[in-house]
């Protein structure tokens, strides 16, 4: 489905977005002063959005050598309640995956959402 046409038929809660977003401008850019970049792609399928946000940053396995290895992420725990609570109103699993872009060959961290969601009729 192409939504670039009718950006006003998706309505997307920013507060799944948003802490994945504060993240990256926080703590990927630690050491990088030029050509930050952080992405975001939304996608409609079967019911479900995918959000996808990367950046360009040290990625996260090198932050967390820097970091506690231990503690979990305040972003992930708080977006996975909230996901469990629109996956129970929407009957339809919601989920999170954060992973190194270094996996791909490439610079930085990407996190996926999946987020269950219903179309307003129009």
């Amino acid at each position: 489905m192409d939504l670039a046409c009718n950006n006003d038929l998706l309505k997307i809660p920013p507060m799944l977005i948003q802490p994945f977003i504060e993240n990256a401008i926080e703590h990927a850019f630690c050491t990088k002063k030029k050509n930050r970049e952080i992405n975001v792609r939304i996608t409609l399928n079967e019911g479900r959005l995918k959000c996808s946000i990367s950046d360009n940053g040290i990625g996260i396995n090198a932050h967390k050598r820097k970091t506690n290895k231990n503690k979990s992420s305040l972003a992930t725990t708080i977006t996975s309640e909230r996901l469990a609570t629109l996956s129970k109103d929407f009957k339809a699993r919601g989920t999170i995956s954060v992973k190194d872009r270094s996996l791909f060959g490439e610079q930085g961290t990407l996190v996926i959402l999946t987020i269950p969601y219903k179309m307003d009729e129009v």
